[in-house]
């Protein structure tokens, strides 16, 4: 029988709190035991990373490797964490690009991503693309930068992407409300749950005033329209009708939720302060750090000007272009599992 895998590894600390912080600080899943456990263990795959409690560490002379999907996220994830690897990610010879840190009793863990396998991802991220709707019309988000444009067509015939996640409506129900906003209010719980407004119906689209709007909505579904969500009716008529019109956008953009996605960011907890807050901004801005990179969000800020897309526009673009990853790779969940379809054919639905 050939060996697939490393079943574990086991590692001799000297100080279980500080080990769990180092390892959680990497993206480590814990999986038993704890900062006050004599032993813990965590996920590393299809296998685990153990932590043994002693008084003297035992550190050996080799490395443990792990293969990763994408070693510049881990590197990333370490540095926003406080820790310090030994070296940035490096192209080797041996066909892996890969990076150093030692753990605080002196063991040296090698993360690695073959790199013929890094490129396909760097290729397939390169074309993803996070929108967020802002005062100057559309705030966007890639790897390569940040852009503004009034027209959303306009925008993506710009970027010319492969997979796009926008926070805005797409699918409209004909009454009553969608079972994507109900799960996604569900899911996040708590305060945050009333950050996912409530979709007009498709009918309400045609009002062409507050009083108008609401009434045609509660006429269709019982309720009227709040001022925040009337004025997103422009919007939601330009996604509309784009993705009504072409094909091409109709199978590219996915509807996704900043909090939604920002709670997978988070590993899967829902952020509980407020986006404005300046707790609730550092948060936020802690996790695009953490996924992409130390500078990811100044960059973005020096090529958009605060007028036309303020910091929580960029911040929510940003939590859109994980989720656009997310979908790139095969990792994102749909609310709901199994999503209807509206009258015009588009998935009432909620990625993350």
């Amino acid at each position: 029988m050939g060996i697939r895998h490393i079943s574990a590894v086991t590692l001799f600390v000297t100080d279980m709190a500080r080990s769990c912080a180092f390892y959680k600080g990497l993206g480590f899943e814990l999986k038993f035991g704890g900062e006050d456990a004599g032993f813990t263990s965590f996920h590393a795959g299809a296998g685990f990373l153990n932590l043994n409690a002693g008084e003297t560490a035992r550190p050996g002379g080799g490395l443990t490797i792990f293969h990763v999907d994408d070693v510049d996220a881990v590197h990333a994830r370490a540095l926003a964490a406080g820790l310090k690897p030994d070296f940035e990610p490096a192209d080797a010879p041996w066909d892996e690009r890969y990076f150093h840190i030692r753990d605080p009793d002196g063991y040296t863990l090698s993360f690695a991503t073959p790199l013929a396998d890094y490129r396909q991802r760097q290729e397939l991220l390169g074309k993803c693309v996070g929108i967020d709707g802002c005062p100057g019309g559309w705030v966007a988000v890639t790897h390569e930068g940040a852009f503004v444009d009034r027209d959303l067509d306009t925008l993506l015939d710009r970027l010319a992407p492969e997979v796009v996640a926008i926070d805005m409506p797409i699918g409209l129900a004909e009454e009553d409300s969608r079972a994507c906003d109900h799960a996604a209010r569900t899911l996040l719980s708590g305060r945050r749950a009333t950050s996912v407004f409530p979709t007009p119906v498709r009918a309400a689209l045609a009002g062409r005033s507050h009083g108008e709007a609401s009434a045609i909505n509660a006429e269709y579904c019982g309720k009227r329209l709040s001022a925040q969500t009337y004025n997103l009716l422009p919007k939601i008529r330009e996604v509309d009708g784009l993705l009504r019109r072409s094909p091409h956008w109709h199978a590219r953009v996915f509807e996704t939720h900043p909090e939604v996605s920002f709670m997978a960011l988070n590993g899967g907890e829902a952020l509980v302060e407020p986006k404005r807050s300046a707790t609730g901004q550092a948060r936020r801005r802690d996790l695009i750090a953490a996924h992409f990179g130390r500078d990811a969000f100044a960059n973005a800020r020096v090529l958009v000007a605060k007028q036309d897309a303020a910091d929580d526009d960029l911040a929510d673009a940003f939590a859109c272009l994980f989720t656009a990853e997310r979908i790139a790779t095969e990792r994102h969940v749909t609310l709901p599992e199994t999503p209807e379809t509206d009258a015009a054919g588009l998935p009432m639905r909620i990625c993350y």
